[in-house]
């Protein structure tokens, strides 16, 4: 069972603009909660026309990171200790870089509509992959409440959710509340009773047990709620979102992760999402070459 503690700071991503403040408040309340400090990071790219440039990048990122710098001793005073880092470099060098110590990646995510969703969920997804620590993605016009909301993660029964799990219990946990474990089975056949008399939904439930085995001893404060469903569990989750805290989804490692499920939920959820990703086990990788499929690794 893995999920080692997380050590080193919550890094987020600082944009400049005043909804993205409400990024840095949701990191901000993590680092207290967690006892960690927070980074704020402001990539930036050098002028490749100076004629053209408002000003120096390097001067506007450093004022950007100030102000955010400002807003969090304004919402939180000295409560949590606070770094900067303007970077120049791609966004995902200069955030994957910053990560590398992290226990927590925070990202904002804009409003998007058609097509364009999808391709920034990708993005995030691809950064998600990339990095050590999980990476949540915060919708710039969430905002939290004091209403009874849970931590919700899918669990498909396979080795993509087994971190994911325990994220999410760990979560439930720090934060005293419920979790929700919602497992799909919406394949294009699914026998209500099988061959040898077992209801299907019997077999998920047997599924989700296996998946949680051993968690609710570690995490005996945290109270589980199983939902097995015949819904999609892009359906199932997004529309869980309203009435989440958090949901936590799976991703492989490596540069070109394909996580349709995931990618979907990012492009979708209406709250925060943590994506936390899965190192394929050597057990997996002989499965998965003794089937002639791809094994998903990690690269540099």
């Amino acid at each position: 069972m893995g999920t080692a503690p997380r050590t080193g700071p919550v890094v987020v991503e600082v944009k400049g603009n005043p909804e993205s403040l409400r990024v840095v408040d949701y990191a901000g309340a993590e680092a207290q909660r967690s006892g960690a400090y927070l980074m704020l990071v402001r990539p930036y790219h050098a002028p490749t026309a100076p004629l053209y440039e408002p000003g120096d990048p390097q001067i506007m990122a450093e004022a950007d990171l100030q102000a955010a710098v400002e807003h969090v001793r304004r919402q939180a005073g000295s409560g949590v200790t606070v770094t900067t880092a303007a970077r120049e470099g791609s966004r995902l060098r200069v955030l994957a870089l910053a990560a590398r110590d992290a226990r927590l990646l925070v990202l904002g995510r804009q409003r998007a509509r058609g097509p364009y969703r999808a391709v920034t969920a990708q993005r995030e997804l691809h950064l998600a992959a990339r990095v050590s620590c999980p990476v949540v993605v915060v919708p710039t016009a969430w905002r939290t409440t004091t209403a009874d909301r849970g931590v919700y993660v899918g669990a498909d029964g396979s080795g993509l959710s087994a971190e994911a799990v325990g994220f999410a219990y760990a979560t439930a946990s720090a934060r005293r509340c419920h979790l929700v474990v919602v497992h799909s089975d919406s394949g294009p056949v699914r026998k209500v009773v099988q061959d040898d008399g077992v209801t299907w939904a019997t077999t998920a439930q047997l599924t989700v047990a296996e998946t949680l085995a051993g968690w609710s001893e570690r995490y005996p404060d945290v109270k589980v709620t199983r939902l097995v469903t015949g819904r999609s569990a892009t359906d199932a989750l997004v529309g869980a979102s309203p009435h989440a805290e958090l949901i936590v989804v799976g991703a492989h490692a490596g540069g070109l992760p394909h996580d349709p499920v995931t990618r979907r939920v990012l492009a979708s959820a209406s709250c925060p999402v943590a994506v936390v990703k899965h190192e394929p086990t050597s057990d997996e990788r002989r499965r998965a070459r003794s089937a002639g499929t791809d094994v998903v690794v990690p690269t540099s």
